[in-house]
């Protein structure tokens, strides 16, 4: 991915494609899951769609502060 398309990512909101991770999962049974269900979520919703992503190292910014 160039810097340009990921800027653009982080400048939109989180959705059914879309997912902020603020850091990576843990290395742990706990954090193998919540990767799973994160990648099966985005996995079930893209249809026509062609791709989703998570991006580490990203924080939503709470609505009204851009």
């Amino acid at each position: 991915m160039k810097a340009d398309e990921f800027r653009t990512l982080c400048s939109r909101r989180e959705g059914q494609f879309l997912d902020f991770k603020e850091r990576f999962y843990e290395n742990s049974d706990a954090g193998n899951t919540e990767l799973g269900k994160d990648v099966m979520s985005i996995a079930n919703g893209l249809g026509l769609q062609t791709s989703g992503h998570i991006l580490f190292g990203v924080r939503e910014e709470p609505e009204g502060t851009r």
